[in-house]
């Protein structure tokens, strides 16, 4: 397959996720998820499959069980309501479907109060209240600012792969610079691609690194861009690495289309105070570009 037909498969794929994942009704039926992504059924269901290691029938049902345990969890609405909300004929067929995936009946789920909503999977892609605008489910944690950033020059790495394991990166550049690593300057990794191409994770490009001062020689097996000024949205707090992903998607999918004076433009990356290493304790602040031009780089 050439790279720009598997491009734009990548893309058709990026926005049908981002559809199923925004609905507020579930989408299950194979046919109708195939035509969001301008595909034929047999064509979609197999680039589908490639890419996400999950059927696509699959990967819809399984985000309405999750929308479902997360409804049982944090609301008073019957079983009956749910089932019905979920896309499911009868309460019989969904609490067996339910079960099957959580282990216990959807009583006993909202009853004990344990377990975790999210189904266990290989892509890591899960329903988020934070992602369908006006669901009155949550009330976000995270407080958001309009910041207006001068340029700001990054010396970087490039990162090829799975955002999760952005680790690996960090420690690269750890490994690569070892004691002549900065110490007062503002560490950033600028991503290249948003969450909605995830299932393209051999794809994914990254640029890890840390701000420096114009004229600054970079260091060698170093590159250097210019982020371009401008206006963004902005975690008001840092945010903890297990918290990142939520944050993100409050911003994107209910901050952001909320605030009736910007237009997402999705160039983002997170700054973080000191070197992000161990990684699952690091702590950063999102930023997000919301006027044109803001964070690309030139």
């Amino acid at each position: 397959m050439r790279g720009s037909t598997q491009r734009y498969y990548h893309s058709l794929l990026a926005a049908t996720i981002e559809q199923i994942l925004r609905a507020k009704a579930p989408l299950k039926c194979a046919q109708e998820i195939a035509y969001l992504g301008g595909l034929s059924r047999s064509h979609f269901s197999r680039t589908f499959r490639k890419l996400v290691n999950e059927s696509v029938s699959h990967f819809a049902g399984r985000i309405s069980l999750e929308r479902a345990a997360f409804i049982l969890r944090h609301t008073r609405r019957s079983v009956a309501e749910v089932a019905g909300e979920a896309g499911y004929g009868s309460s019989e067929a969904f609490c067996r479907s339910f079960k099957s995936a959580f282990g216990v009946s959807p009583g006993s789920f909202r009853t004990n109060g344990e377990g975790d909503w999210k189904i266990p999977c290989e892509s890591d892609l899960h329903w988020n209240p934070d992602l369908v605008e006006g669901n009155g489910l949550t009330a976000s944690r995270y407080k958001v600012n309009l910041v207006v950033r001068p340029p700001t020059r990054h010396a970087f790495i490039r990162f090829v792969g799975d955002y999760r394991k952005q680790a690996e990166g960090w420690q690269r550049l750890a490994d690569l610079l070892g004691d002549s690593m900065p110490r007062e300057t503002r560490f950033m990794i600028v991503y290249r691609a948003n969450l909605w191409s995830f299932p393209a994770t051999k794809l994914l490009r990254a640029d890890i690194g840390f701000a420096i001062p114009e004229g600054v020689p970079v260091f060698p097996g170093m590159r250097s861009r210019t982020l371009a000024p401008g206006l963004y949205a902005a975690t008001r707090d840092l945010v903890p690495r297990q918290d990142r992903t939520d944050a993100w998607s409050y911003m994107v999918g209910t901050w952001v289309p909320r605030d009736p004076r910007v237009t997402a433009q999705m160039n983002y990356f997170d700054e973080f105070p000191e070197l992000p290493l161990p990684f699952d304790k690091s702590q950063s602040k999102i930023f997000i570009g919301i006027s044109p031009g803001a964070g690309r780089q030139c």
